[in-house]
């Protein structure tokens, strides 16, 4: 028969056994699920991180912190709903305090039909900079892109313009401007980014990928100078 003893040691044993599990299943898929996220790996991430935000040991903060790195794998594999609702639960359960987190809820929220909306979280990121005395280009690049989306060509411009000082090797941030000079009839202007944007293929910095080739080739009956850079880089 058991002694009174024998059995504490033996609860203390299991207890201990059954923490030591349960943190190995939060390194596992919590950790592996983060490093796929950070690896582009996102259906793998989404499998593994499933299975992190159903551990009832994770903190607060924790389980914030996993909804924002599954929120990044629906995003990225064009889930805009998905990963506009787990950004908002990670905010209800943690405030958001930095940029990339304003930021990437602007994204979502742009991504997922509510442009209007992701004005707010972006005044808050340039609030953010205000405070540190700069202009960051992924927050005017992202105000720029909303703006543009609500017609808002001239504020556009303003917006991508004053992120170009702080990173002008932004590829991405000509093209967008270059469509909001092209809505206004400002050809010339749009032109000249265009072709700064093709520019960075042409030095291969980032890869030619089919969106930006099939949009630019529409653009390019307007604008001869860039089908000939066009037909160059292909």
């Amino acid at each position: 028969m058991i002694n009174q003893a024998s059995r504490w040691i033996a609860i203390s044993l299991c207890s201990l056994l059954l923490t030591a599990c349960g943190q190995v299943e939060k390194w596992y898929y919590c950790g592996y699920g983060q490093k796929n996220a950070q690896d582009s790996r996102h259906e793998v991430a989404l499998e593994l991180l499933g299975k992190c935000l159903d551990l009832q040991s994770l903190s607060a903060e924790q389980r914030a912190f996993y909804l924002q790195s599954r929120a990044w794998s629906y995003f990225s594999l064009d889930d805009f709903e998905n990963a506009l609702s787990d950004q908002e639960r990670s905010f209800r359960l943690v405030a958001p305090t930095t940029r990339d987190e304003f930021i990437n809820y602007a994204a979502y929220l742009r991504m997922a039909g509510q442009v209007s909306k992701s004005l707010e979280p972006l005044r808050e990121a340039e609030m953010l900079d205000e405070r540190l005395g700069l202009s960051n280009m992924m927050t005017q690049y992202n105000l720029g892109w909303s703006l543009y989306e609500l017609g808002r060509y001239e504020a556009a411009i303003a917006a991508f313009s004053r992120g170009i000082p702080s990173q002008p090797d932004y590829p991405f941030v000509y093209f967008r401007r270059g469509l909001a000079y092209d809505r206004l009839g400002r050809s010339d202007e749009a032109n000249a980014d265009f072709i700064e944007f093709v520019s960075f293929y042409e030095n291969e910095e980032v890869v030619f990928n089919e969106r930006f080739e099939n949009e630019l080739g529409q653009l390019s009956g307007r604008y001869p100078e860039l089908k000939v850079l066009l037909n160059e880089v292909k």
